[in-house]
């Protein structure tokens, strides 16, 4: 490990390569862009002006199809326009019993939808065409923190549970869900 790099002794809690071979590097100390074949490091971090990303902790990233950039954070969601270079807030939208969300995980399903899981408020699909939020009935977890498609699945982690729902038609049932053996 280098010293010297801007990355040195943070913890890196996420990275993708997007579709311009650009290197996504989420941290609790923001989230680092870094161009390969430039050999560039640009931070992208929350300032005190509120320009910037929603919070420090990035959690998860994903690339949408138009090449928007998903960051999830301690405090919302951010969307990085590819067009624009602009940064879209999602804070209040994931609010429900009047407390925010942390947003754990976001992952697109092979249909095409895209899941948000929050600390405390539960699941979410995304509507990416109309940038609207929507919440996802599923009363056994409030607290999801990762997600995963296996075989037209959506398996979903909580505090102790693990539940499924078929990827078409989000119907999470009592007998879809599993407790951990101790």
């Amino acid at each position: 490990a280098d010293p010297e790099s801007p990355l040195y002794a943070i913890p890196v809690t996420s990275v993708i390569k997007d579709s311009r071979n650009l290197l996504w590097i989420g941290t609790f100390n923001g989230l680092y862009l870094y161009d390969e074949q430039l050999g560039k490091i640009t931070h992208i971090k929350k300032t005190a002006t509120g320009q910037g990303i929603t919070d420090n902790q990035v959690r998860c990233l994903l690339e949408d199809r138009e090449k928007n950039i998903w960051i999830g954070t301690a405090n919302g969601l951010n969307r990085l326009s590819n067009a624009a270079q602009i940064i879209h807030f999602f804070q209040n939208e994931f609010e429900r019993y009047g407390q925010l969300s942390d947003i754990y995980d976001i992952t697109r399903l092979s249909n095409g939808a895209v899941i948000v899981a929050t600390y405390g408020n539960g699941l979410f699909q995304l509507n990416e065409k109309e940038n609207k939020v929507i919440p996802l009935h599923q009363p056994f977890l409030s607290h999801t923190w990762m997600l995963q498609e296996i075989d037209q699945k959506l398996y979903v982690t909580g505090h102790d549970k693990l539940i499924t729902t078929p990827v078409s038609n989000y119907r999470f049932s009592e007998t879809a869900f599993l407790r951990p053996y101790y």
